[in-house]
């Protein structure tokens, strides 16, 4: 019995990485399709390039068809490509998204742009920008706790993260990041 175990798990990894590289694949060719490049600041690192529905009309559109972000890329496949998308890198889309949910809702900010500030200042000792890439746009830069505090945080904890750690007096142990080298952390290509 004990032979057998390794056996099956060998072969379900084996089946994961084939089909992550099925997943990569139909996400190049999708990307490739409606340009290969963000729409609003020209990058092209595909680690980085998302879909974007142009009307910002997505979450409607994933719930109508029943599936989540990543079907998208099969449906657009399926569906020869339709008009409405576009490619916009992880900050462009949270840009755009946050743009749309200022003008909709008619908020200014949704944080409190001079603790972010204060915030930023602290741990990326005054440069204000990404630790990954050098990204200066405030908007886009995140504050990423290492495992240890974010075992610590509660729910509501990691929706508001600057008044937590304005709360707790700026503890060591977050690293900045912008959306695009946030979402690099987690890409296996």
């Amino acid at each position: 019995m004990n032979e057998i175990a390794p056996w099956k798990e060998r072969k379900k990894a084996r089946a994961g990485q084939r089909a992550h590289k099925r997943r990569t694949t139909l996400k190049r060719k999708v990307i490739a399709h409606y340009g290969g490049k963000c729409e609003w600041c020209y990058t092209t690192d595909v680690a980085v390039l998302c879909i974007d529905h142009i009307e910002n009309d997505g979450a409607d559109h994933r719930r109508e068809l029943g599936f989540n972000g990543a079907s998208t890329y099969a449906w657009l496949k399926k569906n020869r490509y339709p008009q409405g998308f576009q490619v916009l890198c992880a900050n462009c889309n949270f840009i755009k998204e946050m743009e749309h949910r200022k003008e909709a809702l008619g908020i200014k900010h949704f944080e409190s742009e001079a603790d972010k500030k204060v915030a930023l200042e602290k741990y990326t000792n005054g440069q204000n920008c990404c630790q990954g890439c050098g990204e200066k746009n405030i908007e886009v830069l995140t504050f990423i706790p290492s495992d240890e505090i974010k075992a610590t945080l509660d729910e509501n904890a990691k929706k508001k993260i600057i008044d937590w750690i304005k709360a707790n007096n700026y503890p060591e142990g977050f690293q900045v990041l912008c959306m695009n080298c946030n979402l690099k952390r987690y890409t296996i290509e």
